[in-house]
């Protein structure tokens, strides 16, 4: 199966079809790798194997193998053209760069509803404010699977299930609403690509916090 479509598009199609988590994670890590990468996962029923590769004449090649099929495509790419994870955490940098930022998002988001104020009664916002500046970098190694930041997101999951924070799934699309529209109000580089960056990379823990809920 070829295409002419983006490595993105092969990550959404591999989405579409329901493959298991690691590889979701591998396909996407991949598809923002700058160097010639590949990977694969050995006792997957999946049989997966994922290669992306940078050409020097711009153009980017990938082949995602599961299940005996093999999709492949190709596009023309700036070599300096920012990833979404390049483009969401220099977003980052300039929104927690301005003191006002944190304390903006949390007295939008606060004041959204009753039930979110009253989940934050008790809390120390100046651990708090640190801890969503950690976070959000952390959504973006997590995104691009690095071992560590998937491990702490794995940890903040199990802290906001129905156990312990009860962090109701419907609730997370508030907060990323809010934190988008705050960013692009703090960011001064804010573009289309920005925000597509944010929810591209929120988004991917969102979905990971709902399904341990």
């Amino acid at each position: 199966m070829q295409c002419n479509s983006g490595p993105y598009e092969c990550f959404a199609k591999a989405a579409a079809r329901q493959l298991p988590d690691p590889f979701l994670r591998t396909v996407e890590s991949l598809a923002t790798t700058r160097s010639n990468a590949g990977a694969s996962l050995p006792g997957s029923n999946h049989d997966t194997i994922c290669v992306v590769n940078f050409w020097t004449a711009g153009t980017r090649r990938a082949r995602i193998s599961f299940a005996g099929n093999t999709h492949t495509c190709k596009h023309r790419l700036a070599m300096d053209e920012p990833t979404p994870k390049d483009l969401f955490l220099r977003s980052v940098r300039r929104c927690v760069g301005n003191d006002a930022f944190i304390p903006a998002f949390y007295e939008r988001f606060l004041g959204s509803s009753d039930e979110i104020r009253e989940k934050f009664l008790f809390t120390n916002f100046d651990k708090q404010n640190e801890m969503l500046a950690r976070s959000l970098e952390l959504c973006a190694g997590a995104t691009a699977g690095e071992t560590e930041s998937l491990a702490e997101i794995s940890e903040r999951a199990t802290t906001h299930d129905r156990n312990h924070l009860n962090i109701e799934p419907p609730l997370y699309d508030i907060w990323l609403e809010t934190i988008i529209e705050t960013a692009s109000e703090f960011d001064d580089q804010w573009t289309e690509s920005t925000e597509a960056a944010w929810r591209r990379i929120l988004g991917h823990v969102i979905h990971h916090m709902i399904r341990e809920y």
